[in-house]
């Protein structure tokens, strides 16, 4: 079977105004630039991805005395309103430290540069379903042997395309084409907000529940809810209602595992010691 082999890259980078990725130095004294604070995840629009759509972007940022960003200008566009509409987006996001002028706190200007584009390193989404989609067919329309080889092809699939895929919720709407609609119901609250990866083998085991090596399935599962798990803990929010919404999720998987993997749920959810 030919497959296509691609994956989306972003390349980021902080310049100052007209000038490299190295901080302009600048004539006024004691003037210190902004700096980045807190950066949320930057993902390659799936829409794009699939139809091969790439570009530079540039955007110039207009940052207050908080270091939140006011404005958001592009003024070098991909030529494409998708992954326009991504960075700026994205910069609304950036929370900087300000600026400085004399030890106070001023209104600065940064540009943003953003490269999307493709490497060959993994099977692009459309393949990526085309293969499962195939061997989930095949493998119930056989038996016996025949049938536990395509299904572990399948999962072979399946890790290959999340190891290296790097853009995690692109990967959540890709999934949610493969899995119980039920299932995506049960999670569709979290789909844009964060990576789920770990559904795709639960519903694996679900749909094929006389897989000789189920056991295996279930530790790769536990191994991608580890890792969906250490980027919800580690993604920067700052209101209250996104640490609320962080905590209510946290909550639903360990729910979740109790109810379906009992004897392995105390393996994933350890609650973090309090700060003194």
């Amino acid at each position: 079977m030919k497959r296509n082999v691609i994956i989306a890259t972003i390349w980021i980078v902080l310049l100052t105004i007209g000038c490299s990725h190295e901080i302009q130095k600048t004539s006024i004294e004691n003037f210190t630039p902004p700096t980045i604070k807190e950066q949320p995840k930057l993902f390659y629009p799936v829409s794009a991805q699939e139809n091969s759509i790439y570009g530079n972007i540039k955007a110039s940022l207009k940052i207050d005395k908080t270091g939140h960003v006011e404005k958001v200008f592009i003024f070098q566009s991909a030529g494409n309103a998708i992954l326009d509409n991504a960075v700026r987006e994205f910069c609304s996001k950036l929370i900087f430290n300000p600026a400085f002028l004399d030890g106070k706190p001023i209104d600065s200007r940064v540009i943003w540069e953003v490269k999307f584009n493709f490497t060959n390193d993994v099977f692009s989404a459309n393949e990526y379903l085309k293969n499962v989609s195939e061997l989930y067919e095949q493998a119930n329309r056989t038996v016996a042997r025949e049938r536990m080889r395509l299904l572990q092809e399948a999962i072979d699939t399946h890790i290959k395309y999340i190891n290296k895929n790097s853009d995690a919720l692109n990967f959540n709407i890709v999934m949610s084409k493969l899995i119980d609609i039920n299932l995506v119901r049960e999670w569709k609250d979290y789909w844009n907000s964060y990576p789920l990866s770990f559904l795709i083998f639960h519903d694996f085991m679900k749909r094929f529940s006389n897989y000789d090596s189920l056991e295996f399935v279930k530790a790769t599962m536990l191994n991608s809810l580890r890792n969906d798990l250490q980027y919800i803990e580690n993604f920067s929010v700052s209101s209250q209602k996104e640490k609320n919404e962080k905590e209510i999720l946290i909550q639903k998987i360990k729910n979740f595992m109790t109810a379906n993997y009992p004897d392995k749920s105390v393996l994933i959810i350890k609650k973090k010691p309090e700060n003194c």
